[in-house]
């Protein structure tokens, strides 16, 4: 019996070890802007690595399409006007699928890109090394 007191917790420090998982994403500079692949609903897209942004952005169209959107959370203001929805949606980056709330706005098509992975995201995981050299992000969920 106290052989199993032992093990116990063992086991439970290397599940938890276990569950953790390394993913590496290549890492596209363009303009001193970060981009990185993901896909939603199996569409590939190019996905703007924003560490100053306090929330993530979806462009309406894809919220408005065939996308997975798992909920509608809130509307979104900007200046006191409606700007969109804040949608929960599934994103996949680099083989994990991060379920995330972004603002369903309508960007600007000089700005070329649909989605945009802000700090509420980054913070969630576990790191986030963003490795110029490499020209690779290496995030831990």
């Amino acid at each position: 019996m106290r052989a199993l007191k032992v093990i116990a917790p063992l086991l439970l420090l290397f599940t938890s070890y276990v569950q953790a998982a390394e993913h590496k994403v290549h890492l596209t500079l363009k303009g001193g802007h970060l981009y990185i692949p993901c896909s939603i609903g199996g569409h590939g897209h190019e996905c703007l690595l924003d560490t100053g942004a306090t929330i993530s952005v979806i462009d309406d169209r894809l919220y408005l399409g065939a996308s997975p959107v798992t909920g509608t959370v809130d509307e979104v203001f900007v200046g006191g006007n409606h700007a969109g929805k804040l949608v929960r949606i599934i994103v996949e980056i680099g083989g994990a699928e991060v379920e995330i709330n972004a603002a369903a706005i309508k960007l600007r098509p000089e700005i070329e890109i649909d989605i945009i992975i802000g700090e509420d995201v980054l913070s969630r995981l576990k790191s986030v090394l963003i490795d110029y050299k490499n020209k690779v992000v290496v995030f831990e969920d």
